[in-house]
Order: C-alpha cells, then sequence, then structure tokens
C-alpha cells in the first residue's frame, strides 16, 4: 500500500521501501478552497489574489515592493531591465545553476561573465573580486544557501540582482537592488504552474516592473494559501538533512533551506542507476557548468564548478520523509557506493 508524502510516493512491502519522486502531492482543502475562490471570482489575472500575494511576499522578505511574475526568469528578466540593462553589458555571475541564470542575461541583452564557484557552490568571493569589472552582479542562492553580499557590495561598485529563485525563506531582508524568486511547483514555496516574482525596496524598480508584470490568480492565491506553512517546512527539511548527516550521507550544501540535498559520488550514473534499480529515485541536477550552455567569449577554467557538476547525485529532500526512510535511503547509497 502507497501514500504521498510530499513530492514522493512511498510503497512499502515485504523488506523493501519504493521512493518515487512524482509532479506533486494532492492539494490540501486550503490550497483547493484559493482555487475555487478564484474560479468563482472570474477574474483569473493580476487581481485581488496577486495584490493580495505580493503584498504577503514583500512583508515576508523585508522587502517594500513586490511585483508577481508569470516565473522566476521572467522576474531575472525583468528585474535587468527596469535597472537599466543595455546591449552588450558584462553581467557576472557563477559558472554553476540551472541554464536560465544565463538564458536570463542574454534575453535581457547582457553578457554573461562567469567566475567560479566555492565548495558549497556559490559564487567564489575571490574570483568574483578578481573577475573584470562588471555593470551587474547576478549572485545565485544555489540550492538555497545564501550568498554574503554584505561584503560583496562594499568592494563592488555595480547594481547587484539576486536570483533567490530556490532561496524560499532565506531572503528576509533584500540587500540587493531587486532580488527574483521563482515558484516552480517544486519549490519549497510551489505554485500549481508557473509563478515568480521580484521584490525590492527601490519605488523607480518596482513601477517598471509592474508595467507588463502578469500573474496567474490561481498561482497567486494557491501561493497565498500555502505561505503559512514555508517555515515549518523548511524547518522539515533541516531535519531531514540532519537525519542524513546522522546517516553518514554528507552533503556538501551546509545550511539554508535543503531545496536539494546533493552528495559527491565517484561516477554519478551508475549511482544513479543503482539507486533506482533499488527503489530510490535520485537525481543529477545541473550536470554541466554555465559556459558550456551559454558561452561568454571568455575561456577559463571553472574547477570547483566542473567538479560539483560531474560528481554528484542528489538524494530524496522533501518536509515528509521521516527517520526510517531517510535511514533506508542512506543504506542503500552507502551500499552502492561500496559496489
Amino acid at each position: 500500500m502507497g501514500s504521498f508524502h510530499g513530492f514522493g510516493w512511498i510503497e512499502r512491502g515485504e523488506g523493501f521501501i519504493v521512493i518515487r519522486r512524482v509532479v506533486l502531492p494532492a492539494p490540501g482543502e486550503e490550497v483547493k478552497r484559493a482555487v475555487n475562490r478564484v474560479l468563482d471570482s472570474g477574474r483569473y489575472v493580476n487581481g485581488p489574489e496577486t495584490i493580495a500575494f505580493e503584498e504577503a511576499w514583500a512583508d515576508y522578505c523585508g522587502a517594500k515592493y513586490c511585483v508577481g511574475m508569470g516565473s522566476g526568469t521572467q522576474a531575472l528578466v525583468t528585474a535587468f531591465r527596469a535597472l537599466g540593462i543595455e546591449r552588450g553589458d558584462s553581467v557576472l555571475c557563477p559558472a554553476l545553476s540551472f541554464v536560465a541564470t544565463a538564458e536570463a542575461i542574454v534575453t535581457a541583452g547582457g553578457t554573461p561573465v562567469y567566475c567560479d564557484v566555492d565548495s558549497r557552490g556559490l559564487m567564489d568571493p575571490d574570483c568574483a573580486i578578481r573577475a573584470p569589472i562588471c555593470k551587474f552582479v547576478l549572485p545565485v542562492h544555489l540550492y538555497g544557501q545564501l550568498v554574503d553580499l554584505k561584503w560583496m557590495r562594499g568592494l563592488m561598485g555595480a547594481i547587484f540582482i539576486e536570483d533567490a529563485c530556490q532561496a524560499h525563506g532565506q531572503v528576509r531582508t533584500v540587500k540587493s537592488d531587486a532580488a527574483c524568486f521563482s515558484f516552480y511547483p517544486t519549490k519549497n514555496l510551489g505554485a500549481l504552474g508557473m509563478a515568480g516574482a521580484i521584490v525590492t525596496n527601490d519605488e523607480d524598480v518596482y513601477e517598471k516592473a509592474k508595467e507588463n508584470a502578469i500573474m496567474d490568480e490561481i498561482q497567486a492565491a494557491v501561493l497565498l494559501a500555502k505561505l503559512p506553512g514555508l517555515d515549518e517546512a523548511n524547518e522539515m527539511r533541516k531535519e531531514v538533512a540532519q537525519w542524513y548527516r546522522e546517516f553518514g550521507v554528507e552533503s556538501f550544501v551546509e545550511e539554508g533551506n535543503y531545496y536539494l540535498y546533493p552528495v559527491l559520488a565517484d561516477d554519478p550514473e551508475r549511482v544513479k542507476q543503482v539507486m533506482w534499480d533499488a527503489g530510490v529515485e535520485v537525481g543529477i541536477h545541473y550536470p554541466y557548468i554555465l559556459p558550456d550552455r551559454v558561452p561568454s567569449g571568455m575561456i577559463k577554467l571553472y574547477t570547483q564548478a566542473l567538479t560539483l557538476a560531474f560528481w554528484h547525485v542528489t538524494l530524496p529532500m522533501y518536509p515528509e520523509l521521516d527517520r526510517a526512510t531517510v535511514k533506508h535511503i542512506s543504506e542503500e547509497f552507502h551500499r552502492c557506493v561500496a559496489l
């Protein structure tokens, strides 16, 4: 007999547990009521639900303003344009991230300039300081870990936009010119479809971003219904991460909201296949570096980014995992890497 747990389907049988990742858990009653409220209203875009969510998300992030968007990528592109990017402007960003980070730069008219990452996958401070002077800097809070912006802003006279698409619950004070979020269904705060947002303390950025902003009312209502549970869900993820460590499975992600739980592994494709065969679905997120996907014309070595991209797997991570299941996953992982 199976049961839903977060984004996973767990089946318990004779001596085995099958853990499969699925698209979405069944929506809770509050989410269903929110959707029905929108359907009954007849207002499906940029209505009262969007306004209410924008106010709530701005308050949650410690920002003056929020603009709802159709996706995280759209939020990034819009933020660049609202902050005055011009064709060919250079944008410093990490070599390791989801490809949309670099695609947003190019779509907005900029040129990515890559720097290596540190052992946690975040923009390496030394590399960033030694990089060519850029008009924009786009730090990525990868895996839900926060980049330390305070020192960076003090040393670099650039416009800062945070790619916070994985950092729900981590950005509680906006220290940049704008921070951008994705609410893709698998995120820590996920909609039932595509949605995103920009938060900022700059009224001019807010006004410019609002000009062409569109947010689906259903997604806004769903996010508004789920927001009160975000902090608790993040704490549950932290507990899951602690159980993994207790069972000897260390991630190179040291803190944050644990959007993902990546671990280093030799021959990741083999590990992935063996784990799947054992009933545990693991992933390989970002098995590439951005300079290979969106070239910048600058040829450099990105040693740490390459290491993390090519030698990792991501283990199941969602709030509803229990200790016994994490123990089982950990044992299967240890068995797999020992083969």
